[in-house]
């Protein structure tokens, strides 16, 4: 999952527009969420357009709390000399920034931490570079995690940055990580809210290489990452997705899928991999197993003895 791109703030009244998992087209506007969420876009309801998020009483429907996606963005306010916001026109609605004359290694942000692409020596000066910022997000039941990006290179990422704000449905932000070692790219949290997953890695055309292919997990009790895990060859790419509390890795090669998924409220993590014709035909995941369709019969492959079983310590 590409990191989406971000867009300016304008200012509409909508407090009579109510959703509940639904999505309304208002005057070339639109809104989706859920009950506790009300997200704003100018336009369709993609990454790209978010403006505004409000936190909303399920009840009596007033809001907590509104955020403005470009005020909030931390990476949208910085000393760097401005650019024309044409050059880069799908991120026209975020300040574009301009880099001269710095060595990598003294390159500096306000806030996050910048990781290099492994390709470029950080003792070289750059010059005529642009800084980007985009977003993305992950609404899950009464938890919305925010995910800012600096982009920093030209054709190439040379530098990037990500921050996450970890909201509860009242509008109380529970953490802020911002200190990832890693690019990351695809990103997660458990419904209970204890558990942050985050991708990163790969040889991506569009972004760089980084890293090697990996995923960590971030305690949101303790503040601190608890387990990473690197795969140096062989995967063609990795996602991560929520279940629940039941959390997936998913580790592709061409034809088939090595999956690990996470209980960690039990300690468990439970591994199988699996040819594309079965990953395809998954239709649920529970907390016991995954449900597959197998000649239209459902057919439930159990973690506790069709995978293979580790504690986590």
């Amino acid at each position: 999952m590409k990191k989406s791109i971000d867009v300016s703030f304008i200012i509409l009244f909508f407090g009579f527009l109510l959703i509940f998992n639904t999505k309304k087209e208002v005057s070339g506007q639109s809104i989706s969420g859920n009950e506790y969420f009300r997200l704003l876009y100018d336009g369709r309801d993609d990454f790209d357009n978010l403006i505004e998020v409000q936190f909303i009483d399920p009840q009596t429907k007033s809001v907590y709390k509104t955020v403005n996606m470009a005020s909030l963005n931390p990476f949208n306010h910085l000393k760097f000399e401005l650019r024309d916001r044409t050059s880069y026109a799908t991120f026209k609605n975020y300040n574009q920034y301009k880099i001269q004359n710095v060595r990598l290694k003294d390159l500096e942000i306000p806030e996050g931490k910048l990781v290099f692409n492994k390709y470029f020596d950080e003792n070289a000066w750059i010059n005529e570079v642009t800084l980007l910022s985009y977003h993305s997000w992950e609404l899950i039941d009464s938890t919305l995690v925010l995910n800012f990006e600096a982009w920093i290179g030209n054709d190439d990422a040379i530098a990037a940055s990500s921050i996450f704000y970890i909201y509860d449905q009242f509008g109380n932000l529970l953490d802020e990580i911002n200190s990832m070692s890693y690019n990351c790219n695809e990103f997660t949290i458990t419904s209970d809210r204890k558990f942050f997953f985050c991708t990163f890695g790969g040889n991506d055309s569009e972004i760089g290489y980084f890293d090697s292919l990996g995923y960590l997990i971030y305690s949101v009790v303790q503040k601190k990452i608890i387990y990473e895990e690197k795969f140096d060859s062989g995967y063609e790419d990795i996602g991560v997705r929520h279940h629940g509390n039941i959390v997936e890795i998913g580790l592709v090669y061409p034809d088939s899928e090595d999956k690990i998924y996470y209980n960690l409220n039990k300690g468990l993590k439970y591994k199988i991999s699996l040819p594309d014709k079965v990953v395809f035909s998954i239709r649920k995941t529970t907390d016991y197993g995954i449900i597959a369709i197998n000649n239209n019969v459902n057919d439930t492959l159990f973690f506790e003895s069709d995978f293979r079983k580790e504690e986590i310590k």
